[in-house]
């Protein structure tokens, strides 16, 4: 069923095409004003939805999203933010990335180290005694753990505590990260190749194979709700799921406008950034904007 595709697209659930005709192809006309968020003073260059606060399709949407500009292929970051019942608050001047525990803590990475979100007062406080320039965190929901890679590409353990952390031996290169809910690490390096691995088995890291080559623009996510294990890849405009078996899914998702950051995972809400701009874009909205197509129709 055609609706089916649209639920897993918007899940990313479901690791078996269930209607390989169709597909939802976002172009440049469908990122309406309707649709706008924020504007930025710089690009917009991460998104962070915490998954367990997430209020649903409506507003009013919580979210984080870092500011930066782009130069010579590196982000210089610009502000942590968050977004909250349309209002923005600047969190950090410094920050890079977010993650949210299954306890629904939020905790922040920044040039100087952690930092820990406290919703009451809407601010940001230094967390633990780590002060490496963090790139991005990850969260390894089970084993309740959380790791971070630095700006030289080095991924780090955090004790329970947050006063130190180890460096995690045998993963080289590293360019970025995310954990699937099964607790395996999904990671690519400079050259684009991706692994896997299983700190549980104590595994090496396995090569993934089946995606294009010579891929540019990739963006790497933690799964969506309800995805009992993979991650998401966003890879020259396309949407995959990668399993912990080394499966790639496709996940009917094609878009056809260069983004600069993007967080399809919370349920049934897609939020986009392009063009110093956030957007939000909701199940109903793709079920009524005309996004979705056979295959052969959207090849022409």
């Amino acid at each position: 069923m055609l609706l089916t595709v649209i639920v897993c697209s918007f899940l990313a659930g479901c690791f078996a095409a269930p209607e390989d005709n169709y597909e939802i192809v976002l172009k440049e006309d469908f990122f309406k004003d309707d649709y706008l968020l924020y504007t930025g003073e710089h690009d917009i260059v991460r998104i962070f939805v915490p998954l367990n606060q997430f209020n649903g399709e409506r507003e009013p949407y919580t979210l984080f999203f870092v500011e930066g500009d782009y130069k010579d292929d590196e982000v210089m970051s610009k502000g942590l933010y968050v977004f909250n019942r349309g209002n923005v608050t600047k969190l950090l001047d410094n920050g890079r990335d977010g993650i949210e525990t299954k306890m629904n803590t939020i905790y922040f990475g920044a040039e100087d180290g952690i930092y820990k979100y406290d919703s009451a007062i809407k601010a940001a406080t230094k967390h633990g005694n780590v002060t490496d320039s963090i790139s991005q965190l990850a969260y390894n929901n089970k084993t309740d753990s959380i790791y971070y890679l630095t700006d030289d590409n080095e991924v780090y353990k955090l004790n329970e505590d947050a006063t130190s952390s180890v460096k995690v031996t045998g993963l080289i290169d590293v360019q970025e990260m995310a954990f699937g809910f099964e607790g395996k690490l999904y990671y690519y390096d400079s050259d684009k190749v991706f692994y896997v691995v299983d700190f549980e088995t104590g595994g090496s890291p396995k090569k993934i194979t089946g995606l294009p080559a010579n891929m540019k623009e990739v963006v790497l996510m933690p799964p969506a709700r309800g995805s009992e294990q993979g991650v998401m890849l966003y890879a020259d405009k396309t949407m995959y799921i990668i399993k912990g078996d080394q499966n790639i899914v496709w996940s009917h998702e094609r878009i056809e406008v260069s983004l600069t950051a993007l967080a399809p995972q919370p349920g049934l809400v897609h939020f986009y950034a392009k063009d110093k701009k956030l957007y939000a874009f909701s199940f109903r909205v793709f079920m009524l904007g005309g996004v979705i197509h056979r295959i052969e129709e959207a090849a022409n």
